[in-house]
Formats: C-alpha cells, structure tokens, sequence
C-alpha cells in the first residue's frame, strides 16, 4: 500500500510555477532583483497552459504567420516588446514541435535577452537547452545580427540543425551549419545564413582561411553574437585547444627514412611490469651488448672477455666475434642459458661498479626478480651503486629495462644523429641517412621530439586514444566526448608514427603555420558570449572562465520540477573480471521484469571503445544465454553512421546500450512509456571520469524531462591511476579526483596559458607581416610564390624555436622574429630562399616561366642544381627544359647533361623509399602477413611514380640523341605532370600531387622539328584568296553570284584549314588535294545552280553589275551594300568557326569508335581462343590432329623430340597445319571482300535515295536502312558462329585426304607420360590457329557489320554535330540577312524596265491583288514601291538612317533607269518602334530634317510628296500621296515577277495558303521572306495569355503541351513560357503561308488595336474550353474580308457604300477568295481536330459537323457581324509589343 501512494505521489509531481522558479534563482544571489521583476512581468503575461491549443483566443495560423512578418524589434530591452516576441515564440515552437516551452526556458531566454555583456546558464540535461538557444538566436538575429551557435561536436550541430530548422523558417530566418563543408564555395554560402550551427574547431578553421589564406570564407562580418551550447567542455575541457591548418613545406618528404629509422628503434622496446614497478624494455641485445647499456664501460667486449675467463662462454669466443662470424656468434648465445647469465652478471660486478637487478618473466608476463644463488638480500646493499634492471631472455639474449622512457630516448637521438648526413657532401658514408643540408637545422631541433613521440605512439591504444579507419589513423577524444576526429591529425610526428605502427600509408610531416586558440577566438565577439551547459562546474571553473572572458556573468536555472534522478552507491573491483561480472548482474537485475514493476532499460558508459566492445561482447554472451531472450543489447562506440544514432529510437524494457562517452554529453536518449512506468533509464559509468562534470553529463542522460532514472558507478581498481588507489572508498576517489581537477585548472591558469597568450601573440605578429607583404607585392604570381616561402619559413622558425615557447622566453622570442623575419622577407622579394631551400629556387623559377621569362627561370633553377645536386633531380629536368626552349648554342648537349644528373638524382628519392621501406621492414621482422600491407603498397607506388618519372626523362633522353645524330633541331611537348599515369588509380596521382607540390609542374616530350610545310602556306594563301574573292562576289553582285561566292567562301575555308593542318604535321600531298578540289568544286556547281548561270536573264544580270557599283561608289557606298559586305564577312567568319570545331570533332570520333570496336574485336578474338581449345580437345579435332602428328613418327618415342618447343622439329609440325589455315581461310577472305563491295553499294544506294526523297518516301528509307543494319547484324552473328563450324569441318576434310595416302602410327602406342605431352600440343597448335582465324572473325564482323555501323554513327555524330554548331552560330539567319539585302541592292539597281503587256497571264491575278492592296492609304511602303516612285516620276531617292551617335548614314540611293533624274529628294527613315510599329520616314531639305505626319496612314508616300512639293499646303500633301500610289502599277507588277525570276512567282503562288507545322512552313518560306509568311492560327499569344492567365487551364495547358512535345515538364511558368518561344517559336503548332504584304493586316497577326483586341476574344474562347468558338474566330480573323470590316467598324451592309474607298467590289472580294479561304480553312480543321482530340476538350461529333458546316456555307466570310460588338466592349489593356495606346473612336 504504502508502494501505491509514493508512485501516485510522483505520478502527481507538477512543473514548479513562475514565482517559485524565480524564488529559486534569487537564493543564489547570482540576479540583481530588479532584473528577476523583469523577468516576471514579461513571462507572467505569455499564456503557457498547454491546452492552449483549443483555448478560444488561440491565434490561428495565418494570423500567427501575419504577426511574425510583420513584427519589429526597436529597442532589445523594452518590456512590452520582449513580452509580445516571447509570446511569439512560444506560439511559434508550439506549431512546430507541438508542445510549449517551460517557465525555466521562458525564464532562461529573458535572462539571456536582458543581458548584454554575455551569460553563462547552468541548465540541467533534459531541461531543453537546444529550444532555449533556438528562441534566443531568433531574438538577436530581429535585432539585425548574425548568429554563430557552437556545438562540442558535428553530431549535436547538424542534429539541431534538422531539429529546429523549421522553426526559423516561420521567421524567414536562414540556418545552416558548417560541419558538413568542405570547399570553400559552400562554406561562403553557410555563411550568408542568418544562423550558422558548428563546432568551434569548424568555425576557427573558416577563419583561419579567411584571414591568414586570404580566402572569401565569409560573405559578411559576423563575430556580434556567439552561443556556445555545452558551454563547459568548449570553454574549459577544451578552453586551451589550438586550431590549425595543415600546411605543407617543400622538402618534409625527405624526412621519411629519420622518422622510419627512430621508430624501427623504438619500436623494439616494450613496456613490462613487476607486481609493483613498471619498466620500458630496450630492443632485444646480445648479453654483453645489453649490460653494457646505460654504463660508462668503454666496449661491450670488455663483459664478454670477462665471461670468457671465468670460462662462462667458449674459449676465444671475443676473438670469434670479432671477426664478424654470424654463425659462431650464434652458436657462442645458445650456450649462455639463465644460470649461466646469473653467474655472467656477478662475474661483471666484481669488475665494474655497477649492480645488475635480472628479471625474467613468468608465464603470465609479468617481471620476477632473480637472484644470484649466494646472493639473497644482496638487491638492496649497496645503495650508492647505480642499480640497473635488466630482463634475461633464452639463447644469451638479455633487453636493458629503463624506469621512463627518458632514460633511453637520448640514446636512440644520439644514435639517429650519428647516422645522418646532411647533403651536399664530399663523401657519402656507406649507411648514412642522406638528409637536404637546409633541414638541418630543423632535424636537430625537433629530433628529441621525435623520439618522445614514438614511444608515445607505442603508449597509445587503438580503440582507445584513435582508430585505423579506412586506412587511416583517427583520434578519438575518448576523455570527454567520445567522438572520432575525423578531420584532425596528430603533429610532431606522432601522426607518422602511429601510420608506421599500423604499417598504413605514411603521411609527410606536416608544419603549423597558422593557428589559433579557442581562447582567443571567442573573444573575438567582444563578451558578446552566451551559454547554456547541463554542468557549470565548480567554483574554480567558473572564476577559471570569469578570468578568461571578463565580462561573463553565471547563473544556474532550477529544474522544471523535482529531479527524479537516484543515484546508487558506487562499487570498485579489484579485477577486470570481477568488474565484468558486476555490471552484468547490476544491468540483469534492472532490466528484467520483478513481481512489482516490468523491466528497465540501461545505458553502459565505458571509457572507451575497446572496454565497450569488450563488455558489449560480455552483456550479449548473458543475453544470449537467457532463456526468455528479453535483453537485447546494442553498441553506440562511433560517430561515422557505423553504430547509428542512438537517439533515433525509443528504448523498450529489456534494451542495453553499451556506449563510450558519445553517449553521454548532449545525447538525447528517448525511452518508452513503459520504460518510465518501471523506474526510467539506468545508466551505468563504468570508470572514474577525470572531472565531476563528465560523470553529471553521464547520467544526464536519464530522469529528464521529470522522468524518473538512477545511475551508478561501477569501476575497476586497475583502471584507476595507482596515486588515487590508495583510497578504496569511491567517494574519497572522487574527491581526490575533483582536488586534482581544481590543482589542473589552476596549472592552466598559471602555466600554460601564458605559452598559450604567447603563441598567439607571435603569430598575430607573423600575419601583419605577412599582411603587409601581400600589400606590398602587385603580381599575383609574385605574391603566391613568396607568401608560401615566407609561410614555409615561419612554420620552420615556430619549431626550431619550440623548446623557447615551451620556456616563455618571450621578449627574445619577439626580438627573433622581428629580426629573423626582416632578414626573410628581404630575402624572399629578392627571390632569395632565406632556408637555403632548393625547393624555393624551383618555385622561383617555375612562377618566372608561367609569365614566359625562360631565360630567368634557368638561373634560379641553376642555383637549385648548385645548391644540393643530390635532391635537384626536378631542377635539372626543368632546366633541360629552358635549355630546349631557349636553343642557344650546344643546347643539346647541355640538356642532355641536365637530363642524365636528373636521373642521378632521381635515384637519391628511390633510395630514400627504400631505405624507409627497409627500416620498417626491421621493426616488423616478427609479424608474417601473407597479403601486402597499406605502408608495401604505397612505397611501392612511389617507387613507380619515380620509375614513370624515370622512364619519361631516359625517353627524352634517346630522342635527344637520336636528332643530335640527325643534325636536326628538337622541339618540345609539354604536358600536366599527371599524364605520367593515366591510366593509373587515384592513389597514383596522390603521388604525382607530391611531385607536383616539389616543383614538377608539367613533363615534356622531345621530338624533332618538323620543317616548315611551304606547300601547305600556299595552300592556306590560296584559301584566303578564295574566301575574299567569295566575300565580294556575295557582297557586290546583288546576288547574282551570291551562290558562287558563298560556294568559294565554303571552299577557302577547307583550304585554309588544310594549309594549317599541313604546316602543323609538315606534310603536304598535292594530289590528293587536287581531286578532293576537283570534287568538291563539281558538287559546288551543280549544287549552285549551273543551269542557271547561262540563262539569258544572269548575261542580262552580269551586263547591269558595272553600273551597280558605280552607282554605289559614286555614293560612298549606301547602308544596303555596308550590311550585304558586313554579312557576307560575317559568313565567312562563321563558316570557318563550323568547319574548325568539325575537323576537332572528326579527329577524336575516330579514336573513341576504334576504342569501342577494338573492344568488340578483343572479345571475338578471346571468343575464338576458347572455342578452338574446345575443339582440338574433343572428338572433333583431337583424332585428325593427334593423326598429323603421328605421321610424323617412325617410332613412339620420338614424340618428346619432336613435341619439345625447343627443337626444330616443332616448328615444322606448326608449318604443317598453318598451311592446312592459310588455304581454308583465302577463300574466305576472297569471298568476303566480294560481299563487302556489295554492301556498300547498297549502302551508297540507300543515302542517295534518301537525300532526294522527304515525307514519308524518307521514313521508309530509315526504316529500310534500320532493317538493313540489322539484317547486317544478324549476318556478322551468323558468318562468326558458320566459320568457326565450317572450319572445323574443312581442316578436318584437308587432313584426312592428306593422310588417307599415308601410313601412321596410332596414339595406343604412346605411354601414359606421353600424352599430356600431345595435349599440350594441342592447346597451343589451338592458340595459333585461333589468332589466325579470330583475325578472319573480326574482318568478318567488321565488314558485315561494324564498318557500317561505324560509317553510320560517324555521319549521325558530324550530321548533329554540324546542326548543332550551324544554331549555335545562327547562320541560317546570316544566310537570311545576306539574301535579304542582296534582293533589296538588285531591286534598287538591276531590276529591268518590261513592258506590262508581257507579264504571263498566270501571275496577273497575284499582281491584281498586290496592286489593289498598294492602293489602300495605310498599307505600308516598301523599297520596291520607292524604286517604283523613282522610275514614274525620274526621281533620284536618297534615303538615309542615323547610327548610333546620331549622323546620318546613307541606306539607299535609287535612280530611275529608263529615264533621267529630274529631281533629288532625301529621306531619312527611322526604324521601327513603339509608336511606329512599321517605321517612320521623314524629309530632309538643306541637311535640315522635316518631321512628316500622316496621320495614321503610310507615311513614305507622305514623305516623297511632301519633299516632291515642299511648298505644298499640309492639307492636299494627302491627295498628292494618294496620287503618286496608282503612277506606276505596272511598273511594279514587272519588278516584282523579275526580282526572283524564273519559277519563283510559280512558287510563291503555290505556297500561299500551305496548312501544316510551323516548323515545315518556314523550311518552306526559307529565302522568300520578303514575300511570304508562315502565321500560327490560332495566334500562339492568345494560347499564352490564356496559359498566363490562369496556369491551371485546361486547353492553353494542353495545347502547349503538345506544342513543346511534353519535354518540358508538366507545368511551365511564364517566364519560362517566354524563353521557350524564344528558343523553339512553338514550332509544333499550325500555321498558314501568306503573302508578306498581307501578313500585318490579318486580324490574328496585325499589329492594330482592333487586331489585338481580337486576338483576345480568341483567349477568352481558349480560357474557357471552347475549341469550337476558338476555331470560328480563327477561320474570321484569317482572312481580310472580316479585317477590312471590323477594321472601319461598320456592318456589313455598310459596306457596300465604301466600295469605292477599297477599289473593288464585296462579291468580287468573295469571288477572289472563295475556294482558296474554304480549302484553308478545312485543311485547318481537319488538322486541329487530331491536336484538340488529344487534350481533355475534344471535339464532339455535334462540334465536327457545325464547324464543317461553317465552312461549307462560308458563314466566316460574314460572321464577323456577331463578334463585332465584342471587340468594341473588350477593355483595353495593352498585353503585347507595340500595341497602340488610344481605342480608335467608333463611327
């Protein structure tokens, strides 16, 4: 009963109210009171009861979106407007999230809003810290800051990125985070975000490119506002962490064999232990090598002379071993057992003063001491005598034993250093480590270092302090988070000698040239510094973080409501098995189910992740074991998605978590209903964590949110530092352990931060240098190149100088490097390397010959190879390079002499691999692995890349010589340094980056020079010559040679590309160009038009040409001739870029379709080898071939001779069967060739048919071709399959004849040893004879199939290819143009005078209709109505355009031909726009212009009456106009017949009311564009208007669909409507042919008010799904019955009084276009209807037979009474280009 009640009494717990929150904070006396008021009356308003949800004031949602967009913040602090945000707020994460903040997190963010010099808040886990920064980034990003949020690690930062992302959304505030960037174009845009999510390593590195790499990380200024969640491990645990970039130093590569050969000495010794002491084992010695150790005796030898008089070794054994025999070496170990080893070291004691301590070890490894019988109690006597231990192993092998391993690192440095040889050198010693001379000072600065490093790689534990991952070594931060450092390395040296431990790639050292704290980083932001963290720490943390951010204030924020966290007492165990066992009954207990509640579940955290997999194993072997199964066990050890997320799932009763610290710090664990119901989470710490902090963020993790949860401790005494075992209690261990903490901080405080403010203050030093070198230097190239020196030698300086930082030394520390700096500088803008680097020349030299300064480059490069010839192997190449280029006297013999000293100092890299590669060979001696290790593979590629190296320079090597023998000259090819592999892996050309960072930019090649191809000069002249001649003949002839010229435009280009061609490949074939020539000059002519040219009317044509150009020179050339001239150039430029860019294409198409078939061909052949070795070994060959062979034999035993591949006999036995192949397979071949031609002839068949047939005659042709291929296919299949068969068959045929005439031994004679013999024979007799029928099969293939294919697929590629650049060039528009202005320069010089009584009757109708239309006052005037002028009235017409700055230019100049000029007027025409849609012209008299108004009507007729008769009244100017339109009717008429001449008229008339695609219709209006015109009916504008209107709509949605062919996607948008109609014109949609003239006066296309306005009943009809009414408006609006009507606004039977205003008659109008307008109009119908039955609104047979109906009876001809008062009541608002501006009033 009394169970029942404390459950009900904490199921009852409620949240603590506002004032009780607030009574808490103000115990801590941390608030000032007024601050805490505040706080009430901001919170007390905000309504938090969370069935706010269905409370009647509950803002709705578009009203809470509205509140947001429309909220300002003026004034950060003022009360009334934190209240309505945090109202706001709440409201906000409620949508989102679907609950509302607490009062503690509304108390937390008013107490962080209210502050303005930084916060610091302890909040505890669980309480919702993530919602409480979320809410307080929004606040300081409405103040108009950008916000910075740190994470402790990349897995809580992009987890609350996806978390919150959404909520400030609703605030249109931007977040990203920049843990997942790695270039530097990503990091830019994360950070134009308003709140950027990161760990502070992250955020250090970005501003570390930024201001020391000079980089645009940051798009704007940020440091104003920084919030640090998990505030104490970024401040505290990681208060003094450095940041860096890796930076890389010319030459550290050279370092390998110094770091290779200390790890191969250190890496034999070893850590052992006693019960009490722990020792570093030395390397593994013999006796007298290892007591010598650690002594001052002079020689080993001594202790073995000693042992020798004792008689403890052989006699004369010293002599024996000096005399460096191995094997009596050997054999003088193995006598010496333990007692012998004992009686050794007392027999030295009484010789030398020292006291040996022998240790052995026992079978568990542990150390035991022995003593000397007679010797007991001995060990502790004697105490002034040094005492050394030593271990005693079998076979006289003894290991020195060191209580630190300080003792023994300054041997192996001094032992390091007496092996290295700095270069250059007189003398190279034998076994010396060869390192560049400038590293020397480098080396014996950080060689202690080094050392140190390697015994503490051999301290670190994988799975502890790192992983090997992906081959890779990865830090772990195993003492706070847990997490794997993915992106850091360890410095020092102690990266490479873990690499080596592991035996995985070794990386190059690396050098800290740039860094920065985080101490220094966060006061960056000024104090603007705030913070949430579930563990502030101890008093000494937080006066630790007070004195490094000044203006932080602390607070601690009560729980929500009472913490339900217990906490059990802690237990320690002695043994690892023991704590094993404890903690799986203590997890067993909790999560099985008991009689009073249902299981639990638990969360392990061990120390580190080979404990976890340890005790993971563990806890599954019991879950395993249990009989109900109910514990199911999981691991959480990585962060790289391995273990996944822990927080993604709902832990149930009975589920283990076996987890580092991962799980711990930030970590939200979610457990079940049921979970919580039984106890809540258990959590289990299974070590004693280095600070009280880790342990609380450890069992954070459980009784969150008031979730009940207990924790405990359970440790094992072995894992526990031996100071703090001496306390068995566990809370006296965590007192030791929390005053060691408190001691820490103090030491960081005291000590390291002041090495800490003084690397900081050096480097901030070293950047303004650097700053000012950038400053100082303008070439870019300069500036890089010296910046990477300058860096190189400070990051050089920072370790040389390293044991005085460590020191503090920090004024001469200053004083250095100011002075030291100076001098490098200096130095370095000298192009000097102030570290006497070789590498630094070669950068020098290489940035010089960027810029093409040879000659400078060669010194520089000079000094690398003088400085130290030994590493200057990329220097020597490089300057054999310059040597060539420059070609001074004897320059081959100079770069070959640079080429072979390359090669000698090639060897010294080599070397130096294997020598590395050799050491840790020694240092693994012990391991056997049977595959190749990570470290074997990448020095084996090294040693390639140098080999490629090598290769390349003996390559150029030979060539050199080859063309010194020849007296010729050498040229070179130069090439990326990473074309040395490949065909190579990745892994390859991270090597090749080495080579490349070294100086080896790029490779060469050496080939002779070719001699310089004056054929192919002539050939390139002579195509210029025909390209200008081709320019003028197109340009001048006013297109009367336009054909021929463009003809030798086209043919100058391929001229000039094959002159260039043959210069380039110095080669050059006069015949072979002659009958091309002759080809393509006779395609020419037949494809201009060679008929033509003999016509009477080109002789006539040719006559009038001079008087053309006199006439334009007398006028300075008119606009007309510049534009014919531009064009024509213009033309010529782009068939020369077409042809260019298709000679590329057609050189590689080659290549990459012979790869493809060389493929096939591999696969046939290999197809072949195994069919034929099947054969020879089945019944079908093997009794034949076996036959042939016996008949060779007179006896049996001859078989071996005569099968012995070396003896003669074998050859001839393969002559007799390859004779047997050559003559089965000639008849192949021949009959194979035969069948060849023949395809190809059907081939060329089908081409030709297919470029002289369109429409469906050309569908067929492909689907004959497609068919033809196949059949082909099938045939190559079958030929391969019948050959290999019909082979078989005929071998088998020849060699039975053969031997039917011929006695022969049988294969039962044979033994059992001959007759593998026989078969292998066999298989290579089949190998032969398949290499020589595969060569059949793939001719076979090749001739039947892939040639054609090939012949196919290459005029496909160059056909696409050819249009593609044809568009892209936009030359058919060129083409256009130039046949444009050709006509208009004929029509205004070389059109003829004829009588109009010759005019063929069957153009007089077209003449008719021309000739009335000229006569209506608003048709607009063209050049060839001016010309009419000029004949009529014996005019000269001058007319003139302004250029762009305003002066007149002139277009024009026509004169009457068949009489003189009795007058000069000058127009000057402006060109069309807005207010003149069809261009306006004006007069010009005395070089003053007159403006004309005509009043809506044509204005040229205006402008020619008005300069014809200047003094005439504005009022008859009008009559004088109408007059001049009937002068010269039949002039006209004859102009326009002759402009085309020949069948062009018959053409235009049979095209003109054509229904089909638009697409086909301007193929066919092509050319004749000043007198036809392809129109869209229905017009595509008002399908447009009707899509942009409303998107949704149906028809318009459809019908562009269908248009673009459904490519574009299902919905389009209207600016992407636009540029679609700009790129394709809707070229699906139907259209008609009409004439020109007519074009703008047809309602569907005009460019009227009343056209527009028409066009937008037919978007009506369209927006409303009315097909029917759609296609009625367009059978009205496309003929001019209905636009000469509705244009005057009157009814029809208005009409008929105007008769004489039109010149022509109503019925005479119907009569005209009667039968023409109906059979349009059907045609239209019939089309449309296919297009409409395809959308959603198709056309009912009722709809059919109406439109079909309103065809017949021709209702479109006088239906246009019914939509007239439409047009009138339409409002006007102008929707297209140049629509007029006023509504023309009604009459």
């Amino acid at each position: 009963m009394t169970i029942k009640k404390l459950d009900l009494a904490v199921a009852r717990d409620e949240a603590k109210g506002l004032d009780e929150v607030i009574n808490e904070i103000k115990k801590g006396n941390l608030i000032e009171k007024s601050t805490l008021n505040k706080i009430r009356n901001i919170t007390i308003n905000v309504l938090v009861d969370t069935n706010l949800k269905n409370h009647p004031d509950m803002p709705k949602e578009d009203t809470l979106q509205k509140r947001r967009k429309d909220f300002l913040l003026t004034n950060g602090q003022d009360i009334n407007e934190l209240q309505k945000l945090l109202e706001l707020l709440c409201r906000s994460v409620h949508e989102v999230k679907g609950w509302w903040p607490r009062v503690t997190q509304m108390v937390s963010w008013c107490l962080l809003a209210l502050t303005n010099s930084g916060k610091l808040l302890e909040v505890a886990t669980g309480e919702g810290k993530s919602c409480i920064i979320a809410m307080f980034a929004v606040f300081r990003v409405l103040k108009g800051e950008k916000i910075d949020i740190v994470s402790c690690s990349s897995v809580l930062s992009e987890r609350d990125v996806k978390d919150w992302k959404d909520f400030y959304s609703l605030f249109n505030i931007t977040v990203d985070t920049n843990t997942d960037k790695t270039e530097d174009e990503d990091r830019n845009r994360c950070y134009g975000s308003d709140v950027v999510y990161g760990t502070v390593e992250t955020f250090s590195a970005d501003f570390l490119r930024q201001n020391f790499e000079m980089k645009q990380i940051f798009p704007q200024p940020r440091f104003q506002c920084i919030i640090v969640d998990e505030v104490d491990s970024l401040l505290l645990d990681q208060g003094l962490q450095f940041t860096y970039l890796s930076s890389d130093m010319s030459g550290m590569q050279d370092l390998g064999p110094i770091l290779a050969m200390i790890w191969c000495s250190v890496s034999q010794c070893g850590y052992v232990a006693s019960k009490t002491e722990t020792f570093l084992r030395g390397p593994l010695l013999p006796f007298y090598k290892a007591l010598h150790e650690g002594t001052d005796i002079e020689d080993p030898l001594q202790i073995l002379e000693i042992a020798e008089q004792k008689g403890l070794v052989p006699p004369g054994a010293t002599e024996d071993v000096l005399s460096g025999k191995q094997d009596i070496l050997k054999y003088l170990l193995s006598t010496a057992n333990h007692e012998t080893m004992l009686n050794i070291l007392s027999a030295a004691e009484e010789y030398f003063p020292y006291k040996w301590l022998p240790y052995t070890l026992d079978d568990k490894g542990t150390l035991q001491l022995r003593i000397p019988p007679g010797n007991e109690g001995l060990e502790q006597s004697n105490q002034d005598i040094p005492h050394l231990p030593v271990l005693i192993v079998e076979d006289g092998l003894c290991c020195a034993l060191y209580d630190a391993y300080e003792d023994y690192s300054e041997t192996v440095a001094e032992n390091v250093k007496k092996h290295i040889q700095y270069t250059p050198c007189d003398k190279n010693k034998g076994d010396a480590l060869r390192v560049p001379g400038f590293l020397k000072d480098l080396v014996e600065a950080k060689l202690q270092t080094w050392v140190e490093n390697a015994f503490l790689a051999i301290r670190l534990q994988e799975g502890r302090e790192y992983l090997v991952q992906e081959k890779q070594v990865l830090p772990v931060d195993f003492k706070s988070t847990g997490i794997v450092e993915m992106n850091k390395k360890w410095g020092d040296g102690l990266q490479q000698f873990l690499e080596m431990k592991h035996l995985t790639k070794v990386s190059i050292l690396s050098t800290i040239t740039n860094y920065i704290s985080n101490v220094r980083y966060f006061n960056m932001y000024n104090g603007q510094i705030y913070g949430t963290t579930g563990t502030l720490g101890t008093e000494s943390d937080q006066e630790f973080l007070q004195k490094l951010y000044s203006t932080l204030s602390v607070c601690r924020i009560p729980t929500f409501n009472r913490k339900k966290l217990f906490e059990e007492k802690g237990l320690i165990r002695s043994t690892k098995e023991e704590w094993q066992e404890t903690i799986c009954s203590v997890v067993r207990k909790k999560v099985k189910s008991t009689s009073y509640r249902k299981g639990r579940a638990a969360l392990v955290i061990c120390e580190d992740i080979n404990k976890a997999n340890d005790l993971y194993e563990v806890i599954k072997n019991l879950a395993e074991s249990e009989s109900e199964k109910t514990i199911k066990v999981r691991q959480y050890t990585r962060n790289d998605g391995q273990h996944g997320n822990v927080s993604d799932f709902d832990l149930n009763p009975g589920d283990v978590i076996v987890a580092t610290n991962l799980a711990g710090r930030g970590t939200d664990i979610k457990v079940s209903e049921e979970v919580v119901r039984s106890g809540g989470l258990f959590v289990v710490l299974t070590f004693l964590s280095q600070n009280a902090r880790v342990e609380l963020q450890a069992f954070g993790r459980t009784a969150r949110k008031g979730q009940p949860g207990s924790a405990q401790v359970i440790v094992c005494s072995s894992d526990i530092p031996f100071i703090l075992t001496m306390d068995a209690n566990i809370d006296k261990l965590k007192d030791v352990r929390d005053y060691r903490a408190k001691r820490k901080v103090k030491h960081i405080m005291e000590d390291e931060m002041l090495e800490v403010n003084l690397r900081e203050k050096l480097f901030l030093k070293y950047c303004s240098i650097l700053s000012g070198i950038y400053k100082s230097i303008a070439n870019k190239g300069d500036k890089k190149v010296t910046a990477a020196i300058m860096n190189e030698y400070w990051g050089t300086w920072l370790q040389i100088k390293s044991k005085d930082l460590v020191q503090r030394k920090g004024k001469e520390l200053e004083e250095s490097l100011e002075k030291d700096t100076e001098m490098a500088k200096h130095k370095s803008q000298c192009s000097e390397s102030p570290l006497s680097s070789i590498y630094h020349y070669i950068k020098f030299g290489n940035n010089l010959l960027s810029a093409g300064k040879t000659e400078e480059c060669a010194k520089f490069l000079e000094k690398a190879m003088n400085l130290d010839p030994s590493w200057a192997a990329i220097a020597f190449y490089n300057h054999a390079y310059c040597t060539l280029k420059q070609r001074k006297e004897n320059y081959l013999d100079a770069s070959l002499k640079d080429l072979e000293k390359s090669v000698d100092s090639l060897h010294t890299l080599k070397e130096q691999c294997l020598v590395t590669a050799s050491l840790l060979q020694l240092s693994v001696s012990h391991v056997k692995t049977e595959n190749k290790t990570e470290f074997q593979k990448n020095i084996h590629i090294k040693v390639q890349v140098l080999d490629f190296f090598e290769k390349n320079i003996l390559t150029s090597i030979l060539n050199l010589k080859d063309i010194q023998s020849r007296h010729s000259d050498a040229v070179t090819v130069e090439s990326a340094v990473f074309s040395l592999g490949l065909q190579s892996d990745s892994v390859v050309h991270e090597e090749l980056y080495e080579l490349y960072k070294m100086g080896l930019l790029n490779v060469f090649s050496v080939e002779e020079k070719p001699r310089f191809c004056w054929e192919g000069l002539g050939v390139f002249l002579l195509g210029v010559i025909q390209i200008v001649g081709g320019v003028l003949l197109t340009a001048l002839t006013a297109g009367t040679l336009s054909s021929i010229g463009m003809a030798l435009i086209t043919e100058g280009v391929s001229d000039c590309i094959d002159g260039v061609t043959a210069v380039v490949e110095g080669e050059f074939s006069w015949g072979s160009w002659a009958i091309s020539k002759a080809i393509s000059i006779g395609v020419s002519l037949i494809g201009s038009g060679i008929g033509k040219v003999a016509t009477k009317a080109f002789e006539k044509d040719l006559t009038r040409l001079p008087k053309m150009l006199t006439s334009e020179i007398r006028s300075e050339y008119t606009a007309v001739m510049k534009e014919n001239t531009k064009n024509a150039f213009k033309y010529a430029g782009k068939e020369m870029a077409q042809q260019t860019v298709m000679y590329g294409i057609r050189k590689h198409e080659e290549v990459v379709l012979n790869r493809i078939l060389e493929k096939i061909e591999t696969q046939i052949q290999a197809e072949s080898q195994k069919t034929m070795r099947e054969k020879v070994q089945t019944k079908q060959l093997r009794p034949i071939i076996d036959r042939l062979v016996m008949s060779q034999l007179t006896d049996p035993k001859e078989v071996k001779l005569l099968l012995d591949p070396g003896k003669p006999l074998w050859d001839s036995v393969k002559n007799v069967f390859s004779e047997f192949v050559h003559e089965i397979l000639n008849e192949d071949y021949r009959s194979l060739e035969r069948q060849n031609q023949l395809f190809s002839a059907i081939t060329d068949v089908i081409e030709k048919a297919k470029t002289e047939v369109q429409g469906r005659k050309k569908t067929i042709l492909n689907i004959i071709e497609i068919g033809y291929l196949s059949t082909l296919n099938g045939l190559a299949i079958n030929n391969v399959n019948n050959l290999l068969n019909d082979f078989a068959s005929k071998l088998s045929a020849n060699i039975n004849t053969l031997m039917d005439e011929k006695k022969t031994l049988s294969t039962c004679d044979l033994s059992e040893d001959d007759e593998p013999i026989l078969a292998q024979f066999r298989e290579t007799l089949a190998d032969s004879i398949s290499k020589e029928l595969g060569n059949l099969l793939v001719q076979t293939f090749h001739q039947k199939f892939a040639g054609h294919l090939v012949k196919e697929a290459q005029s496909k590629i160059n056909q696409y290819a050819s249009s593609f650049i044809s568009n892209k060039l936009n030359t058919n528009r060129t083409v256009e143009k130039l046949k444009g202005s050709s006509a208009a320069l004929y029509i205004t010089h070389m059109a003829p005078t004829i009588a109009f009584n010759k005019i063929h009757p069957a153009y007089q109708d077209y003449f008719d209709k021309y000739i009335r239309k000229i006569q209506e006052s608003n048709t607009t005037g063209s050049v060839l109505d001016l010309k009419m002028l000029s004949e009529t009235t014996g005019t000269k017409v001058m007319v003139s355009e302004k250029d762009k700055k305003g002066k007149l230019q002139t277009k024009h100049v026509l004169e009457p031909s068949s009489s003189s000029v009795h007058n000069t007027i000058h127009l000057v025409y402006r060109t069309a726009s807005k207010d003149d849609p069809e261009g306006h012209y004006d007069v010009c008299i005395n070089s003053k212009i007159y403006p004309v108004r005509s009043e809506g009507k044509s204005c040229m007729y205006h402008a020619f009456a008005q300069a014809l008769h200047p003094e005439a009244q504005d009022s008859k100017l009008p009559l004088k106009a109408k007059d001049l339109r009937g002068l010269g009717i039949p002039k006209i008429e004859q102009l326009q017949k002759l402009i085309e001449k020949g069948d062009t008229v018959e053409y235009v008339t049979q095209q003109i009311g054509c229904v089909d695609s638009y697409k086909n219709n301007r193929k066919k209006v092509q050319g004749f564009g000043c007198l036809l015109n392809a129109d869209h009916q229905p017009p595509v504008n008002s399908i447009m208007n009707a899509y942009q209107t409303n998107l949704k709509n149906g028809l318009a949605k459809s019908l562009l669909q269908l248009a673009l062919g459904n490519k574009y996607g299902a919905n389009l948008t209207a600016k992407q409507i636009q540029n679609l109609k700009k790129k394709c014109r809707f070229s699906d949609l139907l259209s008609v042919v009409v004439p020109y003239d007519m074009h703008k006066e047809f309602l569907t296309t005009g460019r009227s008010f009343v056209a527009v306005t028409f066009r937008r009943l037919i978007t009506k009809a369209i927006q409303s799904g009315n097909a029917v009414k759609m296609l009625k408006l367009t059978f009205i609006g496309g003929q001019p019955n209905a636009t000469l009507k509705i244009k005057t606004g009157k009814h029809y039977n208005e009409i008929l009084k105007i008769d004489k205003y039109f010149g022509i008659r109503q019925n005479e109008r119907k009569v005209l276009l009667k039968n023409q307008l109906k059979v349009i109009n059907k045609t239209l119908l019939d089309k449309w209807k296919d297009i409409i039955n395809k959308t959603d609104y198709p056309l009912t047979t009722a709809h059919l037979k109406e439109l079909e109906l309103y065809i017949n009876d021709e209702a479109y001809l006088n239906d246009g009474e019914r939509f007239l008062h439409e047009i009138h009541d339409v409002d006007f608002q102008p929707t297209e280009k140049n629509e007029p501006h006023e509504m023309p009033k009604k009459k």
